[in-house]
């Protein structure tokens, strides 16, 4: 597929994170994008992500598919682009430079602060990511292949962006 459709509605992004509705889409939009083809196909396979797509773009999604968008790959897309956006909010690169934005009547936050809610992201898109995944075992869509090793499975505990397997959990 050359055309890349974001898998989100007008304020999906909006009414799922903290990121309130006077920011501009096009803040944001590569983010979306980017969160989508680097983190969301590899988890899907590239058959299953280019159908979802196809689906969506033609508002054409139903049945399971619609279902697979609805609850898992909507949410994956919302809050891997959220994690990115987080990122760079407060930048800006202009004529005048890299500037950052001050207002009177808000404070910045510090580091900590944001990283806090990056990894608030992070854990909400691997919860979703292995919800899908034990959701796509029970409901097998022909589109949809074994990744391989880079597939998050259920097998695995996530813990600050770090995967263990629980086997190998101590008690």
């Amino acid at each position: 597929m050359s055309k890349t459709v974001i898998l989100l509605k007008e304020n999906d992004l909006t009414i799922n994170t903290i990121i309130q509705g006077n920011v501009d889409t096009s803040k944001y939009f590569q983010d979306a994008k980017t969160a989508q083809t680097f983190k969301v196909k590899p988890l899907l396979g590239k058959e299953l992500y280019d159908k979802i797509c196809n689906d969506f773009e033609e508002q054409t999604l139903k049945g399971l598919y619609l279902e697979l968008y609805d609850d898992y790959v909507k949410y994956l897309v919302v809050n891997g682009a959220s994690e990115l956006y987080l990122k760079h909010a407060a930048y800006q690169v202009t004529n005048a430079g890299v500037v950052k934005a001050k207002s009177e009547s808000f404070e910045s936050v510090d580091k900590n602060e944001i990283d806090f809610l990056l990894q608030a992201c992070r854990d909400l898109f691997n919860l979703y990511s292995n919800e899908m995944l034990e959701w796509l075992n029970v409901n097998p869509l022909p589109e949809y292949k074994e990744v391989g090793s880079s597939k998050i499975t259920t097998s695995t505990l996530p813990l600050g962006g770090w995967h263990f397997n629980k086997r190998n959990r101590t008690k």
